[in-house]
């Protein structure tokens, strides 16, 4: 009979030395969860604060169905939507109504699915209606297994250098002399209409540094 009892003390010793191990297990694992989510939002946090100081360039993440998931200080000054306003909402709201309609947003998450990347310069639309030219960077976003999980979009206002752009080329149109503008690899960007005559004594040329660009003079013969 003593030794029943030894054993059931022993048995019942056992059981909570075993439930006292799985707890500390649990609460252990519970405890190392708590740290690792804690670390990942302080490293969110980090990379929030980091794209929020880019105010040059409307930077923000989407779903695979092209929801937008964040947002950056840059993407509300380009675009007009706070964070607020903004995610959970389709990105196919920055296109203009012409290409919503054929299908344009989907097709530019399919290509960048497919191969990895796509960039195109297009017209996009601020929240106030207002279309504006953007250069937009779209890339596949994809898990170590190679699962597709969302896309990172990163767009610049181009509204600037193209009304300098514009601005160049009303000065060519106007000077009256032949005027060409090359780029640094030499390709030619602007020309105007001049010289009417097809022969020429020289050429002088003037290199912007800011904008990496040379303007070149035609002299026509007298």
């Amino acid at each position: 009979m003593s030794q029943i009892k030894d054993m059931l003390s022993f048995g019942t010793f056992l059981g909570m030395l075993f439930v006292g191990t799985a707890a500390w297990s649990v609460e252990r694992e519970i405890s190392r969860r708590a740290q690792a989510d804690a670390a990942l939002r302080e490293s969110e946090e980090r990379l929030q604060f980091l794209l929020d100081g880019v105010r040059d360039y409307a930077i923000f993440m989407l779903d695979t169905e092209g929801h937008v998931v964040s947002w950056n200080a840059g993407a509300e000054r380009i675009k007009g939507y706070t964070a607020k306003e903004i995610i959970g909402q389709n990105f196919a709201r920055f296109f203009p109504q012409d290409d919503i309609d054929r299908g344009r947003p989907q097709e530019i998450l399919r290509i960048a699915a497919d191969s990895g990347h796509f960039e195109e310069s297009a017209m996009r639309v601020r929240k106030d209606g207002a279309e504006f030219l953007a250069g937009v960077s779209n890339s596949a976003l994809r898990d170590p297994a190679g699962n597709l999980r969302g896309f990172s979009v990163i767009s610049q206002d181009l509204t600037a250098k193209q009304q300098s752009e514009a601005r160049y080329r009303g000065l060519l149109e106007a000077a009256p002399d032949g005027m060409v503008v090359v780029n640094e690899r030499g390709e030619i960007v602007l020309l105007n209409a001049r010289p009417r005559s097809n022969s020429v004594t020289g050429v002088m040329s003037f290199w912007n540094r800011s904008s990496r660009t040379s303007f070149r003079r035609v002299l026509p013969n007298a």
